[in-house]
């Protein structure tokens, strides 16, 4: 399980109430103490207000029919009043699904933090040639299908969720998107375990998505975050159907990926105003690109550590495809012999420099002024996360080297920066000797 699975537990506000939930528990209690708790997170979140608490014990939780979602979050909280979704402390809860979704927010919920949760699909409980012929047939079938957490905006009307943090949440084995958006704003997905999901997806799905533009206001701040996650595995071995029309293709199962925020694909939708940002991830042994950006406007890619990408299509490390205003600094690309590193088609207004790349090149565009190619002297270089390390070693070309003004302070394991920072997501370790 990730390295950094805590839960920071917001303090309560007055006049909010705590709801329990356990699988000891009956829908008929109150919810209000453990010994009185819900049976079913629904039943508590079908009973918030803003600024309360669900609590959520150790059991395994999921959702009651084939068709249905574990849990469904349409209840908002305020901007000084956020309704927290959370592990109990101490405990694991466990969403385990074979639905659409494993947490659906919609219906315009906003101010929600999701936090402490197993979320587990059900790519294990079918077959690759089931979802190859589901592929072709027209209704999909949700155990192909089936999200991790998604926020979707696209039936709300002009009420969308926004304001949702997700965070030391545990997502994988999906047979669908790991963590996914649309049509949502104000979204912050970090310090998350997102893992094994996009395998048999109809619809090209990824590790973490956020796709389609949608503003809450018209701020050009940084109002999407994606930061300090391990993504991993992640894959689309399914061709990509959703269209209709043949050919089809393999396609994304991507780490990460920003998509259609310039909403070139959709009419209905309208240009993101604001920045997204992608930094601190460590992404690797993905199907498509580490962090793929598609069709979209002001992203930053900062200080991530991707390798060993692009193992079903070939994308490269970092993927600017078709869009604008895009910043890729400071980040360690370790390709598969030969791939690409950094690559891409029809950029405009790419910024590019102080990367780290190693074992392919750069594709379609010239290495930044002071991008290095080097070997980034990873202690243990290798797609087994059991036994992988990317620490840099002593003498490391990425220790020290990065630009400063837009590194971020600490690294993806909570690490503080020294005034000369890194590249890559991981600061090397810093031994102590021994007390004689």
């Amino acid at each position: 399980m990730y390295r950094l699975l805590y839960v920071l537990v917001f303090p309560a506000l007055a006049g909010a109430t705590n709801w329990y939930v356990s699988p000891a528990g009956s829908d008929s209690n109150d919810g209000k103490t453990l010994a009185t708790s819900f049976l079913t997170i629904q039943q508590a979140a079908n009973a918030t207000q803003p600024g309360d608490t669900v609590l959520v014990a150790s059991g395994t939780y999921t959702n009651s029919c084939a068709s249905c979602d574990a849990l469904d979050i349409t209840r908002s909280g305020t901007a000084s009043a956020w309704i927290v979704y959370q592990a109990l402390p101490g405990h694991h809860p466990v969403i385990s699904f074979n639905g659409w979704n494993g947490i659906s927010v919609h219906g315009g919920a906003s101010y929600i933090r999701i936090t402490g949760f197993e979320v587990r699909g059900s790519r294990t409980q079918v077959r690759y040639e089931t979802c190859v012929a589901d592929s072709l047939q027209p209704s999909p079938n949700p155990l192909c299908n089936g999200n991790g957490i998604f926020i979707d905006g696209r039936q709300d009307g002009a009420a969308k969720p926004h304001h949702i943090q997700i965070d030391h949440n545990r997502i994988w084995q999906c047979a669908g998107g790991g963590v996914g958006t649309a049509e949502a704003d104000y979204i912050t997905t970090e310090d998350n375990e997102v893992s094994e999901n996009a395998w048999y997806s109809r619809y090209g799905a990824s590790g973490i998505s956020y796709y389609l533009g949608w503003n809450l206001d018209n701020s050009s701040a940084t109002k999407m975050i994606i930061r300090r996650n391990v993504v991993y595995d992640n894959r689309s071995i399914v061709d990509v159907t959703a269209g209709g029309t043949p050919p089809y293709a393999l396609s994304d199962g991507n780490c990460i990926i920003v998509d259609s925020n310039q909403n070139n694909t959709d009419s209905g939708s309208v240009a993101a105003s604001g920045r997204t940002l992608v930094e601190n991830n460590l992404a690797f042994d993905c199907g498509g690109g580490g962090v793929t950006i598609f069709a979209s406007a002001h992203v930053d890619v900062f200080n991530n550590t991707t390798f060993m990408n692009s193992q079903v299509v070939d994308y490269g490390e970092i993927f600017d495809n078709q869009s604008s205003d895009v910043q890729i600094e400071n980040n360690i690309c370790y390709s598969r012999p030969g791939a690409s590193t950094v690559a891409a088609y029809a950029p405009v207004a790419l910024a590019l420099d102080y990367n780290l790349y190693f074992n392919g090149t750069p594709k379609n565009l010239a290495a930044g002024a002071h991008d290095l190619t080097a070997d980034p002297l990873f202690t243990v270089a290798e797609t087994d996360f059991a036994r992988a390390d990317y620490h840099p070693l002593p003498g490391s070309p990425a220790i020290g080297s990065a630009l400063a003004s837009v590194a971020p302070s600490d690294d993806v394991y909570g690490q503080p920066r020294p005034s000369s920072p890194s590249r890559g997501a991981i600061e090397p370790r810093r031994y102590r000797a021994p007390k004689p």
